[in-house]
């Protein structure tokens, strides 16, 4: 949802009216982002909405720039992850029979103990990798303010 935003800040009021060559600046940013985020398996950006959902094309853009801060083969591997378990813990089915209950009930405490405990370990090393990024560029941004480079 953030990164909505930022696109539709960035589109309404810094790019919207600008055009090059009878490219808008919209088509161009879309063609620098297409450009930037080709080399990167399962990352297609087709447009600014559906293309960024799942934020692997986002975390392309900055492993491409800054590959110190992404290790962007875990995020593939996460993400696939992601697509097989969403189903499964979606199905909302009622069981008919107490066999078929207990197999549920297993499977869920072996999704609990077994697969959910390093996914979480791994979204956290997702959010320190994204705080750690955040201050660092507010570290740069305040001190080429403080500099007199920014105003």
């Amino acid at each position: 949802m953030t990164l909505g935003m930022i696109w539709t800040i960035i589109l309404r009021f810094a790019i919207q009216d600008i055009s090059v060559e009878e490219t808008s600046a919209k088509e161009g940013l879309l063609l620098w982002c297409q450009r930037k985020t080709a080399p990167y398996r399962n990352v297609n950006v087709q447009n600014f909405h559906c293309s960024w959902k799942d934020g692997l094309a986002f975390c392309a853009l900055i492993h491409r720039h800054r590959r110190d801060l992404i290790i962007y083969s875990k995020l593939n591997k996460f993400l696939e992850w992601i697509r097989r378990t969403t189903p499964w813990l979606e199905n909302r089915t009622t069981e008919t029979t107490m066999a078929a209950m207990r197999k549920k009930q297993e499977d869920y405490c072996d999704y609990r103990c077994m697969h959910k405990p390093p996914k979480v370990q791994e979204k956290c090393q997702l959010e320190i990798s994204f705080n750690t990024l955040q201050t660092k560029l507010h570290i740069k941004n305040s001190l080429l303010v403080q500099e007199g480079h920014l105003n």
